[in-house]
This record gives C-alpha cells, sequence and structure tokens, in this order.
C-alpha cells in the first residue's frame, strides 16, 4: 500500500516536476540518453514511463485547475452535486496518483511493488471511466444525471485536461506499472 508520506510531499513534488529542477528531487528527465546518476537503480523502460506519467499527472492537474476555473466563470458554480462529486475525487485521485508514479519512478520495482500494484489498480479502473468520459463529451453518450455536454471554451479546456493529459496520463501510468510489476516478479525470483 502506498505510503503515508506521500500526501505531505505532492505539492512541492508536483512544483518541482513543473519547474523543470527534476535533478534535486533524484529524477532524471524523460530523455533516451538517460543515466543511472538520477536515480537509486538503473533505469529501464518501466521507470521511464512512469517518470513520464509523474509528468502527465502534473500537467493533468495543472490544466484540470484552469479547467474547473473556466466552466465556473463560463458556467457557474451549479454544476449538480454528482458533477462536483466526480470532479472533486477524480481531481484528489490524480494528485495522489501523480506522487506515487513519481516515487514508483525513483524507487527499485521490487521495493515499490505493492504501490505499483495500486497505480496498476487505479489505471485499469480509470482508463475505462476515461473512456465513458471522452464519449460523454463527445456528446456520443448523453448522461445528464452525470453532466450535460460543455460547449466552446469549457469544451475545449476539458479536451485538453481530460483526453489529452487525463488519458495520457492514465495509459502511461498503467504501462509503466504493468511493466514494473512484471519485472518486480523477475527480480525476487532471480533472488
Amino acid at each position: 500500500m502506498p505510503t503515508p508520506e506521500a500526501g505531505k510531499v505532492a505539492v512541492p513534488v508536483i512544483t518541482e516536476i513543473l519547474s523543470g529542477r527534476l535533478a534535486r528531487l533524484n529524477i532524471a528527465p524523460f530523455t533516451p540518453n538517460m543515466t543511472a546518476q538520477f536515480y537509486n537503480h538503473s533505469p529501464d523502460l518501466g521507470h521511464r514511463l512512469m517518470s513520464c506519467a509523474a509528468r502527465l499527472g502534473a500537467c493533468f492537474i495543472v490544466s484540470h485547475a484552469v479547467t474547473v476555473m473556466v466552466t465556473c466563470a463560463v458556467e457557474g458554480f451549479n454544476w449538480g452535486t454528482n458533477a462536483w462529486v466526480l470532479d472533486v475525487t477524480g481531481f484528489l485521485a490524480g494528485i495522489f496518483f501523480t506522487v506515487q508514479c513519481w516515487l514508483s519512478s525513483k524507487t527499485k520495482s521490487h521495493e515499490f511493488r505493492s504501490g505499483n500494484l495500486w497505480i496498476f489498480l487505479w489505471a485499469s479502473t480509470t482508463l475505462i471511466v476515461r473512456i465513458i468520459d471522452t464519449l460523454m463529451l463527445l456528446g456520443w453518450i448523453k448522461w445528464s444525471a452525470v453532466y450535460i455536454t460543455p460547449v466552446g471554451s469549457v469544451f475545449w479546456s476539458n479536451v485538453v485536461s481530460e483526453i489529452i493529459f487525463g488519458a495520457s496520463f492514465t495509459i502511461t501510468a498503467l504501462l509503466g506499472a504493468l511493466i514494473l510489476l512484471r519485472s518486480s516478479g523477475r527480480e525476487v525470483a532471480s533472488r
């Protein structure tokens, strides 16, 4: 299970991820010529994907906050209880799993196996929700109890935050978690 300390580092981690001062946090940038000097271990594809997922998660958090501001400015605050509850829980889960992806990216896969399992479960569930959300956002599914299909600037801010950053974050975290879970099984078996 993810550590309770993870919540305490969320804001500084997101700030550092967005500001590009990753070396200070012991995370190497996501580039083809990554070296092990920034990691506590030798980075592989799974760790690189988790590092990328952490950055995409940070972009999702910022873009989602902008989307909420745009929606409130254009549509007002009366979205309905269901929309607010789903929005806030998705936002908080995004923050939590951004931190978990960051922690996973800098920890050996066998040492963070339970965290990677939680990331995998979250990303699997969230991927299904993202597909439904995208279909609702595009107007292909109508579910007025959740929300009414947005238009104009509210639509486009949702496209950026939910489809571009949110879906990319979810898919990247899912792939990274799968790779790290698979490699952690091999690491334990080779001992």
